[in-house]
């Protein structure tokens, strides 16, 4: 879940606490105690992701993909560019059918 914190953190400005008490966001199915987990992705990072222009995707990727104290040692910036891109098609796609997206969550 951090890793969609962040992403929701550059592209919102909401804080990662702050999405995770959000009332929308919700545990879809969890298992042994939490460590398996579906979460619906709140309506703010689905929005920003519907939205996102096709340009930013390499900005908002490098920031994505770039290490911090708080979510860890980052990740190279064309495979962040790559999930993004796919995230970004699947809300839209996912709209035009009336879909929303979750996450699978394993700690």
């Amino acid at each position: 879940e951090a890793v969609q914190g962040k992403l929701e953190e550059i592209l919102t400005g909401c804080f990662f606490d702050d999405i995770l008490h959000d009332a929308a966001r919700r545990v879809v199915v969890a298992r042994d105690g939490g460590e398996l987990a579906v979460v619906s992705l709140t309506a703010s990072l689905q929005d920003a992701l519907a939205s996102i222009d096709d340009q930013a995707v390499e900005e908002v990727a490098a920031q994505w993909a770039a290490p911090d104290e708080y979510y860890g040692t980052g990740t190279d910036t064309d495979i962040a560019a790559s999930a993004l891109r796919d995230l970004v098609r699947l809300v839209r796609e996912g709209r035009e059918r009336g879909e929303k997206l979750y996450c699978w969550v394993c700690v």
